[in-house]
């Protein structure tokens, strides 16, 4: 849900031009992959109309994404999102009560050493 109401903040907070830059990047991240971030995100569309969900692809109940997937994923979201201008602060709280899938997504997050915009 975070990452979700992070779309929204991004749309709020930059102009279009800043918002069609940032599609640009995620659209160039993601390829045709970017279907899946907009399934784990269906707020990325507020960024851009061109991030929606794919209609090439359709999702059945019985599809999921395992905890790499999402990890992965949103890795490289928050790569794209953030960099040294406009770092991304998270405040985690009630980490207690997570499960270890996402305590596994969570640390793999704070432990990405390529960092925002794809910095080495």
């Amino acid at each position: 849900a975070a990452f979700n109401d992070l779309c929204l903040i991004i749309k709020e907070r930059n102009s279009p031009q800043h918002l069609d830059d940032t599609a640009a990047n995620l659209l160039e991240a993601f390829g045709s992959d970017i279907s899946v971030l907009a399934r784990l995100l269906p707020n990325l569309s507020v960024i851009s109309p061109r991030l929606k969900k794919s209609a090439s692809y359709n999702y059945s109940d019985g599809d999921q994404m395992n905890v790499q997937s999402v990890g992965f994923v949103l890795r490289r979201f928050v790569r794209v999102v953030s960099s040294a201008s406009t770092p991304l602060m998270l405040f985690l709280d009630d980490l207690q009560w997570c499960d270890y899938s996402a305590l596994t997504v969570i640390e793999g997050i704070l432990a990405d050493k390529k960092g925002g915009n794809g910095g080495g």
